[in-house]
């Protein structure tokens, strides 16, 4: 029921309009025609209408500041209200306005695809090109949230080819494809969008996501110490700003930075500190996140009953979005595999390869194929095991491209070198030991041949003709070397 549907205003509001009304402002004037009928049905049709605008611009106004206050549900209390009184006075503008302040409440309390519905909603009343890349822009960091990469990169192409002269809107087009990108595995695209957002950035929050997104791109390339360099300053700058979930995600991030060093315990306290925020604003995919991140960390420490517990908790709140699904899925992989339960491990990981593939996720699916194998060398199915090693450094490889300086190539490399060294393994088991020769090589070498290609050539098109050596060919190397 409405609650402001007195019954003077609902007679004259059956009643067909005659009074075009504009909100132009956020703070409306009303523009009298004249019209046919009785002028005193007029006016009390006009007092009722800008009754109703004034009490839908006071709720926009309480909304507002909740919203600054980071009380989400009582904005959509407010919201929701306001948006009816919109629609009652047909006021487009006040209703796109509402419209997009829900989309943020919802993708502010992890509510992602309530918060798509009203984006796509606001867009189809949206009048130029600034707003419809603005929304356009939201909705596809709604699609990062979920975990829909392709979908997410289209919809920010989609934003970043309609003009605009806001910088800031611009900047967070590049920040959400340079995130996009990374996810997609093309770090040299993502590093460059986030690049020039870092250096034009006026707006702070803003600022502070594009330091965490590039330490997301170089923890990802196996340099930790700069990754950690770049979340430390994005959780200055977001501390700064009391930006509470930038610091939970940008802790979380250094917790995992401090992980993979090997510092468990640092680790631990970070993920516990970053829990509680995400709890306290109801943040449920940063949840399952640090969930994930808390069972990784557990399993180490061979906590194996407090690892599984973690884990199961971010599956059921990854359910219906893929963001956070597929690490929670691989983990879950990890887990069983360790576990010695073998088809359950598998399992796991084709579930994250589905989700993955899906999305466009190429990160988690080299991790999920890189964890098939090794779950199928495990069991001693050797072939199943190359196949699926060899499909997982295919992808992998994909990632290089001209344009990483010299030392990212090789710390990429650095971070699968296991995946290499499961694949010669499940190759010499098989008995293929020229093969195993000939991916030790390859393991070794394309890095120093995509550092060749760029140097010799500007010519984008030389990756595609690189061909690893064989076998014969690295014998009479070695030949070659030892005459020499």
């Amino acid at each position: 029921m409405d609650l402001f549907a007195f019954p003077i205003i609902l007679n004259i509001l059956s009643a067909p309009p005659c009074i075009p009304v504009t909100l132009l402002e956020k703070t409306p004037r009303l523009h009298w025609f004249p019209c046919t009928g009785s002028s005193q049905t007029s006016q009390v049709y006009a007092q009722a209408i800008d009754s109703r605008k004034t009490q839908a611009d006071q709720l926009y106004k309480e909304a507002d500041f909740f919203i600054q206050s980071n009380m989400m549900q009582a904005a959509q209390v407010k919201l929701e209200q306001a948006l009816q009184l919109y629609q009652a006075t047909s006021d487009t503008t006040g209703q796109r306005e509402t419209l997009t302040s829900l989309g943020y409440v919802f993708y502010s309390q992890g509510k992602y695809r309530e918060a798509l519905e009203y984006l796509r909603q606001a867009e189809l009343i949206s009048t130029d090109f600034s707003q419809q890349g603005r929304l356009l822009t939201t909705q596809g960091l709604v699609y990062l949230e979920l975990g829909e990469y392709r979908q997410a990169h289209t919809t920010l192409l989609r934003a970043m080819s309609l003009p605009t002269q806001d910088i800031a809107q611009e900047n967070r087009k590049r920040i959400g494809l340079g995130e996009t990108l990374y996810y997609m595995g093309a770090y040299r695209e993502a590093l460059s969008y986030l690049q020039i957002a870092q250096r034009t950035s006026s707006d702070r929050n803003d600022y502070g996501r594009s330091l965490n997104a590039m330490g997301d791109v170089y923890f990802e390339l196996g340099q930790y110490e700069e990754a950690k360099n770049y979340y430390q300053q994005a959780l200055n700058v977001r501390q700064s700003n009391g930006d509470r979930m930038g610091i939970l995600r940008t802790l979380n991030n250094i917790g995992r930075v401090e992980q993979a060093l090997g510092d468990s315990q640092a680790a631990l306290k970070l993920y516990s500190q970053s829990l509680d925020i995400a709890k306290s604003l109801g943040d449920l995919n940063s949840q399952a996140i640090i969930l994930n991140n808390l069972g990784l960390v557990a399993l180490d420490l061979g906590l194996k009953n407090q690892a599984i517990g973690y884990l199961e908790q971010a599956l059921n709140i990854t359910r219906n979005y893929a963001s956070g699904r597929v690490q929670t899925l691989i983990s879950l992989g990890q887990f069983y595999n360790q576990q010695d339960e073998y088809d359950k491990a598998i399992d796991y990981y084709q579930q994250a390869l589905a989700w993955a593939r899906q999305n466009g996720d190429r990160i988690g699916e080299t991790k999920a194929l890189k964890g098939l194998g090794e779950t199928f060398l495990e069991q001693k199915k050797t072939s199943e095991a190359i196949k699926a090693l060899q499909a997982s450094a295919e992808v992998f490889e994909e990632y290089l491209r001209p344009g990483l300086r010299d030392d990212q190539k090789i710390s990429l490399f650095e971070t699968q070198s296991s995946l290499y060294g499961s694949w010669q393994t499940a190759l010499v088991e098989q008995g293929n030991y020229n093969q195993a020769l000939e991916v030790a090589e390859r393991g070794r070498a394309r890095a120093f041949v995509e550092l060749l290609a760029q140097r010799l050539s500007d010519r984008s098109d030389l990756d595609a003709t690189i061909k690893f050596p064989t076998v014969a060919e690295i014998q009479r190397s070695r030949k070659v070397s030892k005459l020499l």
